[in-house]
C-alpha cells in the first residue's frame, strides 16, 4: 500500500493515516460528493432535521451495481486504512463498514454540536468511527474535529487527504465553520458486542 506514509498515534485514544487519498483524488470525491444529491444533515437517519445540534449538507456514496461500483476504490482505500490502524492500535473485531458519508460544511457557521457514534446497525455495533480530512487547510476557518478524551479536545489534523480514526464512543464534534468550505468523508466500521 504505497499510500502509506507514516501513522500517527499520539496515545492511542485516536490514530491517523496521511496520505491516504492525494490532493486530486479529494478533489475527485468532492466532485462525486455534490454530484448526489445534497440534503440537509440530520442527528440520524429517521430524525428531524435540528439545526442547533447539526448544521450542514450530506449525501451518500452507495457502492452497488446499480452504479457500476462507482465508489469502489475510496471503500477500498478507506476500509484498508482502517483495517491498518485497527490492527496496529485498537485490535477490534470488526465485520463491515456502513456506507460512507460525504459532509459538507459550506455555510458560514456549519457545525456538528458534540456527541457519540455509538448505535446497533445490522447485524452489529459500531466500533471505530472515521473522518477523511477532503478540503485544504488553507481554504477554510473553523471547522475543527474535537475529540473529547480528557477535559482539553484533542485536535485533529487538518491536512487534505488525511484519514483520522477513533472508537465510535468517544465524544466528539466538529466546531463551526468560521470562513470558506470544509468537506470530508465520515463512516463507521462494525463488529459483534465486546464481551
Amino acid at each position: 500500500m504505497p499510500w502509506f506514509l507514516n501513522i500517527g498515534v499520539p496515545d492511542e485514544r485516536y490514530a491517523w493515516v496521511p496520505d491516504v487519498f492525494s490532493e486530486e483524488e479529494c478533489k475527485e470525491i468532492i466532485l462525486l460528493g455534490k454530484e448526489l444529491k445534497l440534503e440537509k444533515a440530520k442527528i440520524s437517519k429517521e430524525s428531524l432535521e435540528d439545526n442547533s445540534i447539526r448544521k450542514c449538507e450530506i449525501s451518500w456514496l452507495e457502492n452497488t451495481v446499480e452504479n457500476n461500483f462507482k465508489y469502489e476504490w475510496i471503500y477500498r482505500r478507506c476500509t484498508d486504512a482502517v483495517n491498518l490502524l485497527n490492527e496496529k492500535f485498537f485490535n477490534y473485531d470488526l465485520t463491515y463498514m456502513e456506507e460512507i458519508q460525504f459532509t459538507a460544511y459550506t455555510e458560514k457557521g456549519s457545525f456538528y454540536e458534540k456527541h457519540i457514534d455509538v448505535a446497533y446497525h445490522g447485524n452489529g455495533h459500531r466500533k471505530l468511527s472515521f473522518s477523511v480530512q477532503l478540503s485544504q487547510r488553507k481554504s477554510y476557518s473553523g471547522g475543527s474535529l474535537f475529540l473529547y478524551n480528557a477535559k482539553e479536545p484533542d485536535v485533529c489534523e487538518k491536512e487534505i487527504g488525511t484519514l483520522i480514526v477513533f472508537p465510535s464512543w468517544t465524544l466528539h464534534e466538529v466546531t463551526p465553520v468560521t470562513e470558506g468550505e470544509r468537506y470530508a468523508l465520515v463512516g463507521w466500521t462494525h463488529g459483534p458486542r465486546f464481551k
